[in-house]
């Protein structure tokens, strides 16, 4: 089903694609993803409050099993807390995504972004830590990588 939602998503038939999406919530009841990506169709529909409520069911279920837990579904709620100017929830679910990705440069990257737009500039400060670190220890991989391959 995961797949059908994808491809009918991809074709441009949502409610096809919504339809997969609630056959996999139902048929993995404890699983998170489905509730994420069905938000993250929503919000190509630009229907904000179904995603916020698919995005809260997700939260609860990584709350159940935090090894569920993943720094995608933070960004998409602190997104639209930012939007309600709930500032409190925004910085909680930003603050939970950069908990979860320290060592993704993609996400580090866009809370770098946003955190460079506030007026404490502590959080970017710790991001840009992180960040500068990630980048050392890639370019450090890279490197022996390149030293050790036959064409070197």
């Amino acid at each position: 089903p995961l797949l059908n939602a994808y491809q009918a998503k991809i074709k441009g038939d949502i409610e096809t694609a919504i339809g997969a999406y609630q056959t996999q919530i139902s048929r993995n009841a404890y699983n998170p993803y489905p509730h994420y990506l069905l938000g993250r169709l929503y919000l190509l529909t630009e229907d904000e409050n179904a995603a916020f409520a698919e995005f809260k069911k997700a939260e609860v279920k990584t709350e159940l099993a935090s090894g569920l837990d993943f720094a995608e579904l933070h960004l998409a709620l602190g997104s639209l807390y930012k939007k309600q100017k709930n500032w409190d929830d925004y910085l909680k679910h930003y603050d939970q995504a950069f908990k979860l990705s320290t060592q993704n440069l993609v996400i580090l990257t866009q809370l770098k972004q946003e955190f460079s737009t506030l007026e404490n500039k502590a959080r970017l400060r710790n991001v840009q830590k992180h960040l500068t670190k990630l980048q050392a220890s890639l370019k450090e991989k890279d490197s022996k990588t390149k030293q050790g391959s036959p064409n070197s």
